[in-house]
């Protein structure tokens, strides 16, 4: 009777062993670079969109960044126990659906500096974080940026140097971002420029999410014993091991985080490919992009558009199933 017990509690133990872990502890695999790049990412778009000042479309986008960052920011609280997260708190829940334009008008300038005490507390907690921080502000503002027009080339160049610095001093490599500026510098069209940073924008936060922690600091327990490493966060996203180090990946988005391993020279993966239709995936960009639409914050299948009838476009791939979420920005 004994045997057949512990057999038993065995084989319940194994079982336990292969459930997945929930929501929070996948959150929680993120490295804090990622988290504190996602941070600033939303920080710095939220502050731009909001700089508009009117209730509209921009109102909304900003309202999505703001909880976004809110989220971030809860992950990041185990790593920087000072981080106010309450005030963002705070902040995103005044921002209901419709608010009063007098109140639209105040929001700016809380916000850069509810921004602008993030950066501070983070560069408290460790180098790395507020070195992750500020390259993702730096990148959302370029990105805002430019797309408003030619008078902006200025401030779209000196965001661009700024997030230069920041990705040199987390061992990013910087030759992307050193090649737009030289066209900013040669004078071409912002829009083109625009497709660049976004693109960029995506490949930093898979970069960072392999990032480890260069200071000990107090971690959320994962249940994993150790931290989450590539392999584990490519199954989680459908791929499967065709070899040692090599992933074949159901979709795009999963593909380009496998490649983004696999450049960062930090981890084991060394072959990505993808049953994806790669095809139908680069002619939709293609389309979408002509008619005035983006990357959503450099994800694959997610796209922000100008107008109404590039929406409307970008609506009929999410209807069919090739995009996966479209946005309306004016």
């Amino acid at each position: 009777m004994k045997k057949t017990i512990s057999k038993m509690l065995i084989l319940c133990l194994a079982l336990i062993a292969l459930i997945p872990p929930g929501p929070s502890a996948d959150a929680q695999a993120k490295s804090d670079a990622s988290n504190a790049y996602g941070l600033g990412v939303n920080m710095g778009l939220a502050s731009y969109q909001m700089s508009f000042g009117t209730y509209g479309h921009e109102y909304t986008l900003a309202r999505d960044a703001l909880m976004q960052a809110k989220d971030f920011a809860h992950q990041l609280k185990v790593s920087a126990p000072k981080l106010n997260v309450g005030g963002l708190d705070n902040l995103v829940s005044r921002l209901s659906p419709i608010v009063p334009q007098e109140e639209v008008e105040t929001l700016p300038s809380e916000i850069v500096t509810k921004r602008g005490e993030y950066s501070g507390t983070l560069w408290q907690a460790s180098k790395q974080m507020g070195n992750a921080y500020d390259l993702g502000v730096a990148i959302a503002i370029g990105e805002g940026q430019a797309t408003a027009g030619e008078a902006a080339r200025g401030i779209v160049r000196t965001a661009l140097v700024s997030a230069q610095a920041s990705a040199a001093n987390l061992g990013l490599s910087t030759k992307e971002i050193t090649g737009i500026i030289a066209q900013i510098d040669q004078g071409v069209a912002l829009n083109g420029i625009h497709n660049q940073i976004n693109y960029l924008s995506g490949k930093y936060q898979s970069l960072l999410s392999a990032l480890q922690p260069v200071i000990p600091g107090p971690r959320i327990a994962t249940g994993q014993g150790a931290p989450v490493d590539a392999d584990t966060v490519l199954l989680k996203r459908g791929c499967t091991r065709t070899g040692v180090g090599s992933y074949k990946c159901p979709t795009v988005g999963a593909y380009e985080a496998c490649e983004s391993y696999r450049l960062s020279g930090k981890s084991k993966v060394t072959a990505c490919s993808t049953s994806a239709n790669e095809k139908v995936q680069a002619a939709m960009e293609k389309t979408l992009f002509s008619v005035g639409c983006s990357r959503f914050l450099g994800r694959a299948e997610e796209f922000m558009c100008k107008t109404q009838k590039s929406f409307d476009l970008c609506e009929t791939y999410r209807k069919s199933g090739t995009a996966k979420k479209c946005l309306l920005m004016k």
